[in-house]
């Protein structure tokens, strides 16, 4: 059996390696496409058996169309029967399955905002190749709705390769609040923080990890932390974060803050539709979240967070010493943490035919 894994927008490579190992251990063999960006940060991975990197960036529309059909020549020579997109959305993955393929080839994919589903003419025209989608957890699912010839489900996409840790000196006491991400004012509430740090001044040693670095156009972060005078307080990234720094400091922070909240644009698809990477990398890790009050009754949540309200986010940091150990018993007790629940969910899945009408 052999599977092909697409990654055609250059992104959410964050998802693919679990993928790749749940279809691998499964017995398939693996053809990794995607976008010739990713080289880097996928070209390690264990468990492929072939690479096809396509380069899409500043190709024309004659260019882009020639890089399909090559996918395609790709898929149909090297004889696969699963194709599964990382990212089922765009217009590369429309004009893909637009294309004609043989019958056997079954397709598959994950949508990582699940409106789309609902509510896009584009996903529309996706789904005529594509039925059957994957949202990235349990709590999208109510949300979106399969019809006649669509189904969805949830995978986790929460494993990660075995990179070289690096030693990162962290003195015995210091609590580490983790911030994974590029920085990013749209995405993350970074000027709420630094005004919960102002009017509650964090714990000695507590210090925050903002784990990405900053291409915003405008005043950098490093400049709005320096004149909340709260530098002894972050560490910050300039340039870009190698793989085994990066996942050298999540193994080692204490909590991971997402900073999703309200005010932000599309913070209500946060809640129905949509979950940031940053929560992911939590489960990751098994570690305990720092969540705002409105994400209290999705299950995932309830189990691994402490939560907060806008007005109790610096009191909530100052305590985190004493507060921690209060919801360490209780953090990732369901079996969906295990890669073994995932796996079995996840291939089932891509191997049970859907009915057409």
């Amino acid at each position: 059996m052999i599977a092909a894994l697409i990654e055609l927008g250059g992104s959410h490579d964050e998802c693919l390696y679990s993928q790749v190992r749940f279809l691998k251990t499964s017995g398939y063999q693996v053809h990794l496409i995607c976008t010739a960006n990713l080289e880097k940060q996928v070209s390690g991975f264990d468990g492929v058996d072939q690479f096809l990197y396509v380069d899409f960036e500043g190709a024309s529309s004659l260019q882009s169309m020639l890089n399909l059909f090559r996918i395609r020549k790709h898929i149909i020579r090297h004889n696969i029967r699963q194709v599964i997109f990382n990212t089922a959305e765009g217009n590369l993955v429309r004009n893909l399955t637009l294309l004609p393929f043989p019958s056997q080839v079954t397709f598959s994919g994950t949508v990582h905002n699940g409106r789309k589903l609902i509510k896009s003419s584009s996903q529309s025209l996706i789904s005529r190749r594509i039925k059957k989608y994957f949202v990235l957890n349990d709590y999208i699912l109510p949300h979106v709705s399969g019809n006649k010839t669509t189904t969805i489900e949830s995978f986790y996409p929460i494993f990660f390769p075995d990179f070289d840790r690096v030693v990162l000196p962290k003195p015995p006491g210091e609590l580490w609040v983790c911030i994974p991400g590029q920085v990013d004012h749209n995405r993350r509430d970074y000027g709420g923080l630094l005004q919960a740090l102002q009017q509650h001044k964090p714990a000695t040693g507590t210090k925050f990890i903002v784990l990405g670095r900053d291409k915003n156009p405008g005043k950098k972060l490093r400049e709005l932390v320096s004149e909340a005078g709260l530098e002894e307080h972050f560490i910050l990234f300039d340039e870009f974060i190698p793989n085994n720094v990066f996942h050298s400091y999540l193994a080692q922070s204490d909590v991971i803050l997402p900073l999703v909240h309200p005010g932000l644009p599309k913070f209500d698809q946060y809640l129905n539709y949509k979950i940031t990477g940053a929560i992911n990398l939590a489960f990751a890790y098994k570690k305990p979240l720092l969540s705002i009050a409105q994400f209290n009754t999705i299950p995932d949540f309830k189990e691994n967070s402490l939560f907060y309200s806008s007005d109790t986010l610096g009191e909530t940091l100052q305590n985190l010493p004493e507060l921690l150990p209060t919801i360490a018993p209780q953090l990732y007790l369901h079996p969906k943490w295990k890669f073994a629940y995932q796996q079995q969910k996840y291939v089932s899945f891509i191997q049970n035919k859907v009915v057409k009408p």
